[in-house]
């Protein structure tokens, strides 16, 4: 990817967070209503906006930490009360246009998900401790959550760049069509910019992210330094020590890629997205640029696959097939694979340009089966060497 195709895609993607932030207004509006409304038998201790950035996912959520007077009511029944009162209040006080046509409110336990015209939001709500009864409750500390994100916030404030840099994230791992918890990367990203140097733009906060899933996946501790523990009075030692090891600010115990085979999964995606990252971050000093346009054998019969490296000697050809369209995408092909591998044979670098007088080859929805096969090779070849390629018509 140039450069201005990359801030093409920055611009686009940063346009789509202004969407974010008019529904975070809404978020906002709801927060205030429920603060002011609620029944007084409740007390409101805390209200969280857990909202994702990131348009394209759609995750607004908030936390809602309270306590309530008549502490001698099961959680059952505390938990039915909160919902209804919080449904009555944006039933009563939102107006109709806000909320999608066909459904308003889903309840599942302590939370109620709903449905507006353009997002959908997650309200949960988490009892004072001293009113859940049955321990066998899912729920977790409201503490954890402020301390963790705090913590982001920090960096978030440090680092301005800090939400772009994951909306990109999500936008490459997007376009593989693989799923990371935004949160393991964001405390990858932390790390990284915290042990690497970055300008504090968009390019270097993606190659110090890159060398934070490097060490991640050389077995390194992601975690939080020290003084950001005991800043928050946490100690104790880390446990669950694994063959990778990631861990948020609110608990050295729990590791949060501990061995299962849904820590496999993100480590397969993690190393899938280091790929992407690599291969779309705009190229600075030297370029290697091959052409892969077959030559004729016999004028409009026959061609062969061919390449050659621009500016040096280096080329190949060979084979001889009946000139059809599916026959001269095949030699496309084979020529491509070649000359990478003489580019990487050769440490000729890796930021790449394969010209071709046509891109019919590069594009899978022009594929055949067996065409698809092949560029999949192609791709493969270019993720392993971590190279960084461009498609270019000449």
């Amino acid at each position: 990817m140039i450069e201005k195709e990359f801030k093409d895609l920055l611009s686009n993607i940063e346009l789509d967070s202004g969407i974010y932030k008019d529904n975070n207004k809404l978020v906002n509006l709801i927060i205030d209503l429920i603060k002011s409304n609620i029944n007084k038998n409740f007390k409101i201790i805390n209200i969280i906006n857990e909202s994702n950035p990131l348009s394209f996912d759609k995750d607004y959520k908030i936390i809602i930490e309270y306590t309530i007077k008549n502490k001698s009511f099961s959680y059952a029944i505390v938990n039915d009360i909160i919902n209804n009162e919080i449904e009555n209040i944006l039933y009563l006080n939102l107006k109709n246009n806000y909320f999608d046509q066909n459904k308003s409110f889903v309840r599942n336990d302590n939370v109620i998900t709903v449905f507006l015209k353009d997002f959908s939001l997650q309200i949960i709500s988490i009892p004072d401790k001293n009113i859940i009864e049955d321990k066998d409750n899912n729920i977790y500390a409201i503490n954890d959550y402020e301390i963790d994100n705090n913590y982001l916030e920090k960096y978030q404030m440090k680092f301005n760049r800090f939400d772009s840099t994951i909306n990109i994230i999500r936008y490459f791992l997007n376009e593989d069509n693989i799923n990371i918890n935004t949160n393991i990367l964001e405390l990858i990203l932390c790390y990284a910019l915290r042990k690497y140097e970055s300008d504090n733009s968009i390019i270097s906060n993606l190659k110090a992210f890159n060398l934070g899933v490097d060490d991640l996946l050389e077995g390194k501790m992601i975690t939080p330094i020290e003084e950001e523990y005991k800043e928050n009075r946490l100690s104790g030692d880390f446990i669950n020590k694994a063959e990778y090891n990631l861990f948020r600010l609110s608990s050295k115990a729990v590791n949060m890629l501990e061995k299962s085979d849904e820590t496999n999964k993100i480590i397969k995606n993690l190393k899938l997205l280091r790929s992407r990252i690599n291969m779309n971050l705009p190229r600075d000093g030297k370029f290697v640029e091959i052409n892969v346009t077959p030559n004729y054998v016999v004028k409009d019969k026959t061609i062969e696959w061919s390449f050659n490296i621009v500016g040096t000697e280096l080329s190949n050809s060979g084979g001889e097939y009946e000139y059809n369209d599916e026959n001269y995408i095949m030699c496309c092909h084979k020529a491509t694979l070649k000359g990478l591998q003489y580019a990487v044979k050769n440490k000729l670098g890796k930021n790449i340009i394969i010209k071709c007088n046509t891109l019919k080859p590069f594009r899978l929805d022009n594929l055949s089966y067996e065409g698809q096969s092949r560029f999949a090779n192609i791709i493969a070849y270019i993720k392993d060497n971590d190279l960084m390629v461009d498609y270019k018509v000449i």
